[in-house]
């Protein structure tokens, strides 16, 4: 090591760049942390904590497996869920519309 640079080491804020100040001020700890616990809890979910695992020790792709194992079938059967309740709204509202066309006390 040079004694220039040695010298530039350490000198304060030698490793705080302006760039690096600027995100560390926007910084927010407590959706930072919220990140990292979903991130393990869907290293949990996928089993990847077993040294077995093919993919043991690895993040990658948690995101996609999340998102077809488990997000993605919750959504699809909220979907249906959703589509159901409104035919059945459309269905009730129909009968309503009728019983009033056919008693027209009901108006």
């Amino acid at each position: 090591m040079t004694d220039s640079l040695e010298k530039k080491l350490k000198t304060a804020n030698a490793f705080d760049p302006p760039w690096l100040k600027a995100q560390l001020e926007n910084w927010d700890y407590k959706e930072e942390q919220k990140k990292s616990d979903f991130m393990e809890h869907m290293y949990m979910c996928s089993g990847r904590q077993d040294p077995n695992h093919p993919m043991h020790s690895l993040y990658t792709n948690l995101w996609q497996d999340f998102c077809l194992k488990e997000a993605g079938v919750f959504a699809r059967n909220k979907w249906f869920e959703m589509m159901d309740a409104a035919r059945n709204f459309e269905f009730e509202l129909a009968l309503v519309s009728q019983d009033t066309k056919q008693d027209p006390s009901m108006s």
